[in-house]
């Protein structure tokens, strides 16, 4: 009875631990920016929705793997050599070798704090000569994205990328500072030592969105991001369909997830583009987003000419 009594009160304190432990990024800025084609900006407009695609199939390979590497290079550092450390760096291997176990799938929706970046207008616009365009969001915004599940709608994580390797352990020390403090209290004789490192390198992993290797910092990313639950059979543990796409012989999961009108906040059309023809162009479609005007229209500052 008493060991029963011992366990209740563990999860009870754990549960309170784990559910304040938040996955603090930068949010500072009022409008971000999601470079895209004409084709996908018609699509995005038409039907309001915005597509988050399964990590692991972005253009970064590290994506995932990126912080379990960093979190494994520098573990003697970033706490204390106890059990839980070595149960850490057991889960960070298992999950090094199998990033994607458990059911819980990472999609993310790219963006950036650069509304005119010739790096981003070069990759993202879908053709040679960099048509394309942009499209505001409003940060603000974001948490009115509302995606269904049986218990409550899935929650939308969304900050800046970070790129600097201090930054990003200093970030991984305080986590793991965090969990080192909760077990001496509250587990000292190591009896949930096991279940709490994987719940460590779950949170590791949920930092891990936010983080990049230095080589894209030209990028100045900006990520929105959904968790949702994925059956081994396909099933999705939400209201939204996931879906397929082919990319270089690749079939690439997807979901293409609804926003408030409001989220929107403006269009920038690539330098290379003549500027009137395409915001003559884009008036005709403006009638599928109320909200915008015109003015909401402008042109790439960038002088190039092709």
């Amino acid at each position: 009875m008493r060991k029963d009594k011992f366990d209740m009160s563990y999860t009870s304190e754990f549960c309170k631990f784990y559910n304040n432990l938040k996955i603090d990024v930068n949010s500072e800025f009022d409008v971000v920016y999601h470079y895209t084609s004409a084709n996908a900006l018609l699509s995005i407009l038409q039907k309001r929705e915005l597509r988050f695609t399964d990590r692991f199939y972005l253009n970064d390979k590290s994506e995932g793997t990126y912080v379990l590497e960093l979190s494994k290079e520098n573990l003697s550092e970033l706490m204390d050599d106890t059990s839980l450390q070595s149960e850490i760096k057991k889960v960070i291997d298992e999950r090094i070798a199998s990033p994607q176990s458990g059911n819980f799938y990472v999609y993310q929706c790219s963006c950036s704090t650069d509304r005119d970046n010739l790096a981003l207008w070069n990759y993202y616009t879908k053709s040679n000569d960099m048509q394309g365009y942009n499209i505001g969001i409003r940060t603000d915004k974001i948490d009115n994205i509302s995606i269904p599940t049986p218990m409550r709608d899935l929650p939308v994580y969304a900050g800046s990328v970070i790129y600097n390797r201090n930054n990003q352990l200093n970030k991984l020390r305080q986590l793991l500072e965090r969990f080192g403090n909760f077990q001496r209290e509250h587990d000292p004789n190591n009896a949930h030592i096991v279940d709490l490192a994987r719940f460590a390198v779950d949170k590791i992993m949920m930092l891990g969105i936010f983080f990049k290797n230095p080589y894209f910092e030209v990028e100045k990313e900006y990520r929105i991001a959904i968790v949702p639950y994925i059956e081994e059979n396909g099933e999705v543990y939400a209201e939204i369909e996931r879906k397929f796409m082919e990319r270089y012989g690749i079939l690439i999961p997807y979901f293409d997830v609804a926003i408030p009108n409001e989220l929107i906040n403006g269009i920038t059309v690539s330098p290379t583009m003549n500027f009137e023809t395409a915001q003559k162009s884009l008036q005709n479609v403006l009638s599928l987003s109320t909200h915008l005007r015109q003015e909401d229209i402008i042109a790439s500052k960038i002088p190039v000419r092709y």
